[in-house]
């Protein structure tokens, strides 16, 4: 009679589980996202969290942008974060049009120019001086075309552009933030944030992605 009863009650919790799970996974019909849908909406604090927070990861073709999933370079899976010179190097055009920032390329001199409101950053393929509103500083590891890409060291450019860049070494991360607001890695919100986004960026949420 116990072991039925026992049985009884691991049936039903199976059951409540897999229920959670489906509702949990079900997919946005916004291509190229995932969003968790729970019976209760999600906390207020955990969007603005999201809000203007980017997360790329090393060796991943998939980008979690404002909390939704989405491809890095949708004709090119091939188009990956990676470490070269001990900095992260990430795919110009995706990481700026993330930050709300334009980029135009110069074919002849290869130059790049980035412009975020009032912030105009130019940058040349292989040399690793540039320019912020006319004044030049230097970087220690320059711009280079990858899989017909052009890749930057992801800490530079995004900091010449006001933002705040976080390492996540034990997820082989970057996460991006406006820089009045920096990612606190022991925060139980960004902890929060950082289980959803973990998700999505494995194999399994990359199915997703549509």
């Amino acid at each position: 009679m116990i072991k039925r009863v026992l049985w009884m009650l691991l049936a039903l919790s199976l059951c409540m589980t897999t229920f959670v799970m489906a509702e949990d996974s079900a997919p946005d019909e916004e291509a190229g996202s995932l969003v968790v849908v729970t019976e209760d909406a999600e906390p207020e604090v955990i969007r603005l969290r999201k809000a203007g927070t980017i997360f790329l990861q090393l060796g991943n073709y998939a980008a979690v942008t404002e909390g939704k999933l989405t491809w890095i370079d949708l004709a090119n899976k091939n188009v990956i974060p990676y470490i070269k010179e001990d900095r992260t190097m990430v795919p110009l055009r995706f990481l700026t049009e993330s930050l709300g920032a334009t980029v135009g390329y110069n074919a002849e001199t290869r130059g790049i120019t980035v412009t975020l409101g009032d912030t105009v950053m130019e940058l040349t393929v292989g040399e690793t001086t540039y320019f912020l509103n006319g004044e030049a500083f230097e970087m220690d590891c320059a711009a280079e075309i990858l899989e017909d890409r052009t890749f930057v060291p992801v800490r530079f450019v995004s900091e010449a552009l006001g933002k705040a860049v976080k390492w996540l070494g034990t997820e082989r991360m970057v996460v991006i933030t406006d820089v009045t607001s920096p990612w606190d890695e022991a925060g139980s919100v960004e902890q929060a944030v950082l289980a959803q986004v973990r998700l999505n960026l494995s194999p399994l949420g990359r199915n997703n992605i549509r």
